[in-house]
């Protein structure tokens, strides 16, 4: 059997998931949790569908780890069930995920991540940020 290449998209509220030998497209609406998401991580209604050039810094790295945990399955039961099997099991790799954002924004993210359930390995310069959410830490001398 083939191995299938599975390619993931976040446009306009939807998660299309494209086979490309079989260039068939399965949509799960996931606009409810999108905006789950914009509230957790404070950004204003409609900035996961908008241009990347119109997100600033702090905005973009909200924005993409929103992405990350959509695809990793979500925060509902509902997008959970829809995404199972389409992506194997899930480990956000995050180099500095708040460099960009303030504290408030930064504690939304970190609360998100915890939420979330989501496997991480996090690359951080800030020791607090380590100790507030990893189980386990590595430190480099």
């Amino acid at each position: 059997m083939p191995l299938v290449r599975t390619y993931n998209y976040l446009c306009s509220f939807r998660l299309y998931k494209l086979t490309s030998y079989t260039h068939c497209v399965t949509v799960i609406d996931v606009e409810e949790e999108c905006r789950v998401l914009e509230e957790r991580l404070l950004l204003p209604e409609g900035k996961l569908s908008q241009p990347w050039a119109s997100l600033s810094g702090g905005q973009r790295q909200r924005a993409i780890i929103a992405c990350g945990v959509l695809l990793s399955g979500g925060l509902t039961p509902a997008t959970a069930t829809a995404t199972a099997g389409s992506i194997p099991e899930t480990i956000l790799l995050l180099d500095e995920p708040t460099a960009a954002c303030d504290e408030i924004a930064c504690a939304a993210v970190e609360q998100l991540l915890v939420d979330s359930g989501v496997a991480c390995v996090i690359v951080t310069h800030d020791s607090c940020q380590a100790q507030r959410l990893a189980h386990t830490r590595i430190s480099l001398q």
